[in-house]
């Protein structure tokens, strides 16, 4: 037993012991706080969304493109201004009180523990460039312009159509 107490003795007699244990407990709470709530998962996650939904609409587009009479081989570059948005369905609840107060609360709707979804939107186009077989054709770039306007939603200032050298 006293080669025991002797050893805590041995360990409290060093100097700053106290706040390197402090240090390395702060550490083990923290990772184990965040591995709880999936913060690793989460990051991770939301980059292979946006980029699984790019590599589809990029296939997508080249599809429908290569199909355009003079749009011959199509590469494509798409820029974004935001990822993909998820909406949840919020309930509001207004009350009055005695005073003539009114006091409105927004919740979100929990449906079996989980959070109702509403809506989940897209991720936003900033731009898009493409470089395409028969592009330095003003017929086939203003073909190529409407399609991805009707497509994507976007403006034609944000098509930029440059042709293979």
């Amino acid at each position: 037993m006293s080669k025991i107490s002797n050893f805590f003795d041995n360990i409290r007699n060093k100097k700053n012991i106290e706040i390197i244990i402090a240090i390395i407990l702060g550490v083990i709470v923290l990772v184990v706080f965040l591995a709880d709530f999936d913060f690793f998962k989460g990051a991770s996650g939301e980059t292979d969304d946006l980029s699984s939904y790019d590599s589809a609409l990029r296939q997508q587009i080249v599809k429908t493109l290569s199909k355009i009479d003079g749009v011959g081989k199509v590469e494509i570059a798409i820029t974004y201004e935001s990822g993909a948005r998820t909406v949840y369905a919020k309930e509001t609840t207004h009350k009055t009180s005695a005073d003539g107060t009114l006091t409105t609360n927004e919740e979100i709707v929990m449906v079996g523990g989980e959070a109702l979804i509403e809506c989940q939107l897209q991720p936003q186009i900033k731009g898009i460039v493409l470089v395409i077989e028969g592009g330095d054709s003003w017929l086939v770039k203003l073909k190529v312009i409407n399609a991805l306007k009707v497509l994507l939603g976007v403006e034609e200032h944000q098509i930029q159509i440059d042709s293979y050298r």
